[in-house]
């Protein structure tokens, strides 16, 4: 673990915690501003960046299929 710092580069995979009165602000190469509030947990990924983001068309779960992902979610999977 180590302090972020302004400035700092962060790669992904990289995991960024706050503490529980913290806020940080981190820009992504695209200039989209992100921000992560108090008493988080967020993993460095690709889906960050607009850029690299699916679209909502695709990451949406087809009509037929969204009473399994409700069924499952209630199960705990």
């Amino acid at each position: 673990m180590r302090p972020l710092n302004a400035g700092d580069v962060l790669r992904e995979g990289e995991v960024v915690i706050t503490a529980a009165n913290g806020r940080v602000e981190l820009a992504s190469m695209d200039g989209q501003l992100i921000g992560i509030g108090a008493g988080q947990t967020v993993a460095m990924s690709a889906d960050l960046s607009e850029a690299t983001r699916p679209t909502a068309q695709d990451a949406q779960v087809a009509g037929g299929d969204i009473e399994q992902v409700l069924q499952a979610l209630e199960q705990g999977a």
